[in-house]
């Protein structure tokens, strides 16, 4: 009966790896199509509200929280998505993706396209923001823990990705507006893993929707003096260049 149990233990811990392993390796090709605005504050099979201005997508059996990197054919872009629900069930299709999502990848205008997908982090975070549950300051010169509590971020303020408060002047520019601060952490993960951390700080800026009377998370890149200045307006070629086609100059929070 204990040797049972040891092999079954074995077998569970083995299929486990697999399981893992398989899903860094996992890589699909067939159609991507986007979600109409009418599915926006319905409730997912995960059981989370679907949100259009969030990158979040649909597979038919991948984990929820699996992230997916989503690439045109076409034209090359990349949008990042994280696995919420189920579908498409459609013939050839293999994800849906939401509207801020297909707009990144130019999908929007022909309602659907030829992608490639590949597995680039699970459980809601990038391979490469996994490898460690800190962010190293180099101002502060210490290690904070990453604060994903929506309480800790407060409307009319300004914050790094982990939860410090800020006050940046000027102008910043902006890549994203998210329902959730967890999303809001992911993108700017997506912009450390695209380097643009290295040349600029990143911000969480935290809004109110008057529509939904919920918060809103803006992501904001780098301090600005001038909205049109030659360095914002240089800061913004490379952000757009690094995948983030909607990049544009607003204003930090008047201090």
């Amino acid at each position: 009966m204990k040797y049972l149990f040891y092999t079954f233990s074995f077998l569970f811990i083995f299929s486990s790896s697999l399981v893992a392993q398989s899903l860094q390796n996992y890589k699909e090709q067939g159609v991507a199509s986007y979600f109409l605005d009418k599915y926006d504050g319905r409730e997912t099979v995960s059981g989370e509200k679907f949100d259009n201005d969030d990158f979040v997508g649909a597979h038919r059996t991948l984990p929820f929280n699996t992230m997916v990197e989503v690439k045109n054919i076409d034209n090359g872009k990349k949008t990042t998505v994280r696995i919420i629900d189920r579908g498409p069930y459609a013939h050839g299709r293999i994800i849906d993706v939401s509207r801020v999502a297909a707009e990144e990848i130019e999908l929007t205008d022909t309602g659907s396209g030829k992608v490639e997908i590949k597995v680039v982090g699970e459980k809601g975070k990038l391979y490469a923001q996994a490898e460690t549950k800190t962010e190293t300051k180099k101002e502060e010169k210490t290690t904070t823990t990453q604060t994903t509590s929506e309480s800790a971020f407060q409307t009319g303020q300004t914050y790094s990705p982990t939860g410090t408060l800020r006050k940046p002047k000027g102008f910043g520019v902006q890549i994203g507006l998210f329902s959730s601060v967890t999303n809001a952490q992911q993108a700017c993960g997506q912009l450390t893993a695209k380097k643009i951390e290295e040349k600029f700080p990143l911000y969480i800026q935290v809004g109110w929707d008057k529509e939904k009377e919920k918060k809103v998370y803006r992501v904001l890149v780098g301090e600005f003096a001038d909205k049109e200045g030659t360095t914002t307006k240089e800061a913004i070629k490379q952000i757009q260049a690094a995948g983030f086609e909607g990049a544009f100059a607003k204003p930090h929070f008047a201090q």
